[in-house]
């Protein structure tokens, strides 16, 4: 694919950049109760020759009874050419409780 994308960071420097985007996402269904998803997703800058970024996320949710579920997210966001100073890997990790309506 193609994106056009707006970055404002905080020291109120403005990147515009054209970028492709390759990604795959899956998912897998381990038991009745239990999935897990993953997601790649690689953005190589058409603007500026050998930036890119790229975000990966793997989610493991389970259901708990027909109104809750619970999940869990590892994911990984990278920009090769960061702020000065700045890391250029964030990861993140979250839990959820779900409800159903």
């Amino acid at each position: 694919g193609l994106t056009v994308v707006r970055t404002a960071f905080s020291n109120q420097e403005i990147r515009r950049e054209a970028e492709a985007l390759v990604g795959q996402r899956i998912g897998w269904k381990l038991t009745e109760t239990v999935g897990l998803t993953h997601s790649l997703d690689f953005y190589p800058s058409l603007s500026e020759t050998g930036d890119y970024r790229f975000n990966t996320s793997t989610t493991l949710s389970t259901r708990i009874s027909s109104r809750f579920s619970f999940s869990t997210t590892v994911a990984d966001r990278f920009l090769s050419r960061p702020l000065p100073g700045a890391q250029r890997n964030e990861l993140v990790f979250t839990t959820g409780l779900g409800v159903n309506f």
